[in-house]
């Protein structure tokens, strides 16, 4: 995957910077989202017949998945840059939710089961760190969506089952302090690290959730 080209870059350094990264993210990232959207083991979450063994099967993938998140973005690296880490909300792991859920299901990850099949590398800079945290954040928008059809779907026991997926009191948190320190960007090499931080994350969940031949 190249790095963004200079006509979408150079747009970063117009007036009016906040929705014009908003929009350079959606557009590098739209065929990723797609592509999870269409055919990733979450897709089942948002059907109403949804079953308890998708549920599971989906909470075993994104508990793989998310170890390897969790240590990426616990940590935001150091800026010498206009976006400063202090502007970000603390990241908030998901792991133990999933982890949580997965009990409460009476279940265990289970060594039979494939570990995460893509590595996640640490970002080596707070542009690309804020890309890879623009695509978490954002997440937390289509797990609402899933949250109240899993409510539907499973009754009173989704309260015990599906905690990782009902936002909590702060989850606005993190995508607004994001989307602030992102809009802080000014250089071109801030914004093309941004972008290809995002591609990165959303790469690292295709290779994760979707089948191999989708």
């Amino acid at each position: 995957m190249s790095s963004a080209g200079p006509d979408i870059v150079a747009t970063a350094r117009r007036p009016g910077m906040p929705a014009d990264m908003r929009r350079l993210l959606r557009r590098a990232t739209q065929r990723y989202h797609d592509r999870l959207d269409a055919s990733s083991v979450l897709a089942p979450l948002i059907l109403p017949d949804v079953t308890l063994a998708q549920f599971r099967a989906a909470t075993v993938a994104m508990l793989r998945t998310y170890g390897q998140v969790d240590a990426c973005l616990l940590q935001p690296p150091h800026s010498d840059g206009a976006a400063s880490p202090n502007l970000v909300a603390p990241y908030r792991a998901r792991s133990a939710a999933m982890l949580d859920d997965l009990h409460a299901m009476g279940g265990e990850p289970g060594p039979s089961l494939p570990q995460a099949s893509a590595i996640l590398d640490l970002p080596a800079d707070l542009p690309t760190y804020l890309g890879m945290r623009y695509v978490i954040e954002g997440s937390q928008f289509g797990n609402r969506v899933i949250g109240r059809n899993l409510q539907a779907a499973f009754g009173v026991v989704a309260t015990d089952i599906c905690t990782a997926w009902l936002p909590g009191a702060k989850a606005d948190d993190g995508w607004t302090s994001v989307m602030a320190a992102v809009s802080a960007l000014q250089t071109r090499r801030e914004v093309a690290a941004a972008l290809r931080g995002a591609r990165r994350m959303f790469r690292y969940f295709v290779a994760n959730l979707c089948p191999p031949s989708c």
